[in-house]
């Protein structure tokens, strides 16, 4: 190895080694991009590329060896022999050129052997070129050297060429092409450094020789020549690759664009509903789709020929075939269009419609017939059921008297049907009229809007219209009609014919009118309803805003309506309702809407307002005389009528706040008594509010059960002695704690959750009392509050019994407090039938608050009142005020003469019970004796100590 490192750096010139090299490199490159092409290319033009790739190969294996030659610097003159030098070429192309068809000519690829005779041409080549030096001295060979450049040289071309069998997918191949170059490089200057030259006095011209100075044009004409192959192979390898390219996209475009076509077609075939069809030119059948027998339920073979005909419906098959046979032998002149019902798998008849067209050939002669079988079974069966239609419309129309009509584009003359004469009474227009005749018989208002609608209809693709309109009846009175046409138009669009019917529907609008009023109005008064009412007050609204006014609502109520209804029938409380009604429409202002909103409520819209107008005497003009006495079955009613009054957008923004705000002011004038009149203010909603919060908190407490009752002793004023406990309902707030009755007063105003409060309280009071008595606790008898609400259902005796019977606790044990409030108004009735209900069976009736209502001292005397209560007012003022210890003396001594007990509450101090005790006073209860605690805390009271007696009295 170091001879030949010693021969590459002292025997060349090294900066000219690597150009050597680079043109080696390129020069295998340029061979095996031919063997490849060749390889890759069809059998039969192999031999195209194989040849200039061993004739490439073979001048580049002697370019590259007098290159090389070129940079070797021996001590002597070199020369060459030409003719060695050209049998060196030869055989380096011819033994080349067998190589490579060795490797890839034939069926089966040898390219280890090709490689090994590509070698060989190398070492030939190579050995015959260095026999042709000519020197001045002696020329010695290494041995060794020059055998293992041979071996070194065959066995890398073999290796290049079996690698470029492996790897023909990579394009340039450049990795054989540097092994290839190594076997080059590596035999020549392995076998030149085993060359030795020993100077002598020999002449080197003998005979043909070539000087060295010729050499460079030889290997410039030569590289030239492979660089030419190789740039003209890249040229082509890339036109090759643009065209391939190009038509491998082509290829793809088509082989994707016969893909969606075999599927449009596959799928057009599977999805057409259609039955395809082929016939010859004789008119028997050839070929017909599988769907035939999906359809009929007969193989196709069967159907073939003339089979086709048994299938068809016996009253059709001779008309049928016959027009088949007329068309084929008029031979395809005029195409087949036929229609007949067809048999089907489940042995039902189906209309179908067979058409065929003829296919020809260049003389016209017909080579095929192509037809389909379309299923028309639905479409027949509506041309029939049109055909029945169009006859039983022509039949009706004349009972109906529909108005028949018939206009002519092109003439526009219009043919009416008789009903022209019954229902409009124009007989003469039986004759015809003109179209302007007709326009001239519209409604003014209506006249315009018909014209513009026919005209778009004829200007588009339309073929139909509907419309309603007024026409003029001979007699000069105005109908309404109801129009149809349908326009028959020619092949090109252009309008020839509509055919229509005129309606009479007056009387159906009519009915439309009067339901439509129904729907907005309130059919006892004839006023706007609550649904116009709200149309009313929108529009209201959106026409104050515009005009930058106010918009004023009134809600009335009729006072004491339900009990006049009671008391003096449903007739009379109607005459009362229509009276308000038209009197409130006589006062209302122009412009302004009165509506009833049901039962006696009604309201009054009063637009356009300004603020100045937010008064009560607008309210006073409008009720002014409203109230007048009415003579109803021989008697005088004056009705009453409550107001509220709010004003938009002061009181409210929408109609649902500003209805809200002026039920709030009739709310607050009802509650001032019969006839007031409030208009609103803030504080009422804060009012709401606090009662809403009330219902809400009472409604919760029920929910969580969080009432609970107290008690309140009552005692004996003469001996001190527990005589009976007064419940007192408290209920338990999550943040305040035990609150009293009064944090939920408005509830006890509420129908329904003061019967729940009340049932609650008894339902406990009972369960206490019970538990006392089994204890050996008599607590004595025990009062419980009634409200107006308990006794609104009628069953409140019923519900108390009920109670006490399953508790097992006798009647005598309870006593029902009640105020003098609840005997006034309509619940007098049910109210003394429960207290005559409960006393009978032993409950005790306490009279409360006694001295400071408006109860008769006739209820006294007529309802069963066990016990009076003098109310903690007049207590309270005795020892002060001599009138008020006159009136306790006086209701002490009313209640003695009528033998009742009497109860005197908020007894606070020690002189209040001598004094109620002096006076006669029976029993006495306040803070003097006790708050009101729980059930737990009256046990251990009365069993720590004795209540106090008064002031020591027996």
């Amino acid at each position: 190895m170091m001879r030949v490192y010693s021969c590459l750096t002292t025997q060349h010139h090294p900066e000219l080694l690597l150009l050597v090299a680079a043109l080696c490199l390129f020069a295998c490159l340029t061979s095996l991009m031919l063997a490849q092409r060749g390889r890759a290319a069809a059998p039969e033009r192999r031999i195209r590329w194989l040849l200039p790739a061993g004739l490439v190969t073979g001048i580049s294996i002697w370019v590259v060896h007098f290159a090389a030659m070129l940079v070797y610097r021996p001590d002597v003159e070199i020369l060459f022999d030409v003719r060695m030098a050209v049998l060196s070429i030869l055989l380096a192309c011819g033994v080349a050129t067998g190589g490579w068809l060795a490797a890839f000519r034939g069926a089966v690829e040898r390219p280890v052997a090709g490689g090994l005779l590509i070698g060989a041409a190398l070492a030939l080549a190579h050995f015959c070129d260095i026999a042709a030096l000519r020197v001045a001295g002696d020329v010695s060979y290494d041995a060794d050297l020059m055998v293992a450049s041979i071996v070194a040289g065959l066995v890398l071309c073999a290796v290049a060429v079996r690698l470029l069998a492996a790897r023909s997918d990579i394009q340039p191949p450049l990795g054989p092409a540097f092994v290839f170059a190594c076997g080059i490089l590596v035999l020549h200057f392995v076998a030149i450094s085993g060359v030795s030259i020993m100077p002598t006095d020999a002449d080197p011209t003998e005979g043909l020789a070539l000087e060295m100075s010729g050499i460079p044009a030889l290997v410039i004409a030569s590289a030239i020549l492979v660089l030419s192959i190789g740039l003209g192979i890249g040229y082509h390898d890339r036109r090759i690759a643009e065209l391939t390219g190009r038509d491998a996209e082509r290829l793809k475009e088509l082989v994707a664009a016969l893909q969606r076509s075999e599927e449009h077609h596959r799928y057009s075939v599977a999805l057409n509903p259609q039955i395809p069809w082929l016939a010859e030119p004789d008119g028997t059948i050839s070929e017909g789709s599988p769907r035939w027998a999906e359809v009929v339920g007969v193989p196709v073979a069967e159907a073939l020929g003339e089979g086709w005909v048994q299938s068809v419906h016996p009253e059709d098959r001779a008309a049928a075939a016959g027009t088949w046979r007329q068309v084929v032998a008029a031979r395809g002149v005029l195409p087949l269009d036929i229609r007949y019902r067809l048999k089907q798998r489940d042995g039902s008849y189906r209309w179908v419609r067979a058409r065929a067209q003829a296919r020809r050939d260049a003389h016209g002669a017909v080579v095929k017939w192509y037809g389909t079988l379309e299923d028309i079974h639905e479409k027949v069966l509506a041309e029939t059921a049109l055909r029945a239609s169009e006859e039983r419309y022509r039949l009706a129309s004349r009972a109906t008297k529909d108005i028949i009509w018939d206009w002519s584009h092109e003439t526009d003359q219009v043919q009416w049907g008789d009903a022209i004469e019954t229902v409009l009474g124009y007989p003469e227009a039986k004759s015809g009229t003109s179209l302007q005749w007709w326009v001239e018989l519209l409604h003014p208002e209506d006249r315009d809007r018909l014209v513009a609608q026919v005209k778009e209809v004829l200007e588009g693709t339309g073929t139909s219209w509907l419309a309603e309109y007024r026409i003029r009846a001979a007699d000069g009175t105005w109908l309404h009609m109801l129009s149809r046409g349908q326009m028959i138009r020619a092949a090109e669009g252009r309008p020839v014919r509509t055919v229509g019917a005129l309606l009479d529907i007056t009387t159906i609008k009519r009915v439309e009118e009067d339901l439509r009023r129904a729907a907005h109005h309130d059919p006892l008064t004839g006023l706007p309803n609550r649904a116009l009412f709200a149309e009313r007050l929108e529009a209201a609204f959106t026409e104050a805003g515009a005009a930058g006014r106010c918009v004023g609502l009134i809600t009335l109520d009729v006072d004491g309506f339900k009990a006049m209804n009671d008391g003096l029938g449903h007739a009379a409380g109607d005459a009362v309702l229509r009276a308000v009604g038209e009197r409130l429409c006589r006062n209302a202002p122009p412009g302004a809407t009165v509506a009833r909103l049901g039962g006696d409520e009604f309201a009054v819209i009063l637009p356009g307002l300004q603020p100045e107008d937010a008064r009560i005497e607008t309210v006073e003009r409008i009720l002014e005389g409203v109230g007048a006495p009415l003579a109803l079955h021989g008697r005088s009613v004056a009705p009453s009528l409550s107001a509220g009054a709010a004003m938009w957008p002061r009181d409210g923004t929408d109609a649902e706040e500003l209805r809200r705000s002026a039920d709030l002011a009739l709310y607050a004038a009802k509650a001032a008594g019969p006839g007031s009149i409030r208009g609103f203010r803030p504080a009422m909603r804060q009012e709401a509010e606090r009662r809403a919060t009330m219902l809400r908190e009472a409604r919760q407490a029920l929910a969580d059960d969080r009432v609970v009752p107290h008690y309140q002793p009552k005692i004996c004023l003469r001996t001190g002695a527990l005589v009976g406990l007064e419940a007192l309902l408290r209920w338990q707030h999550r943040d305040h704690g035990v609150m009293p009755p009064g944090a939920v007063s408005a509830a006890f105003e509420d129908a329904e959750l003061s019967v729940q409060l009340t049932d609650r309280m008894l339902e406990r009071v009972l369960a206490d009392l019970v538990r006392w008595l089994d204890k050996g606790f008599d607590p004595g008898r025990v009062a419980i509050n009634g409200a107006a609400g308990d006794f609104a259902r009628g069953d409140f005796a019923e519900r108390i019994l009920s109670r006490l019977h399953a508790a097992g606790i006798d009647p005598s044990r309870l006593e029902l407090e009640v105020t003098e409030t609840v005997f006034l108004g309509r619940l007098a009735l049910p109210v003394e039938r429960a207290l005559q209900t409960l006393s009978a069976a032993g409950v005790t009736i306490a009279l409360d608050d006694f001295g400071t209502g408006h109860a008769s001292l006739t209820h006294l005397r007529q309802l069963p009142v066990h016990t009076i209560k003098i109310d903690r007012t007049f207590v309270a003022r005795m020892p002060s005020e001599p009138s008020d210890a006159a009136i306790v003396a006086a209701v002490i001594g009313l209640a003695r003469r009528l033998g009742k007990t009497t109860v005197a509450e908020g007894v606070e101090t020690e002189l209040q019970a001598r004094l109620l005790a002096e006076q006669g006073c029976d029993i006495g209860q306040g803070y003097l004796f006790g708050r009101a605690v729980e059930a737990a805390c009256i046990e251990q009271a009365a069993g720590a100590r004795p209540f106090r007696r008064a002031g020591g009295l027996a």
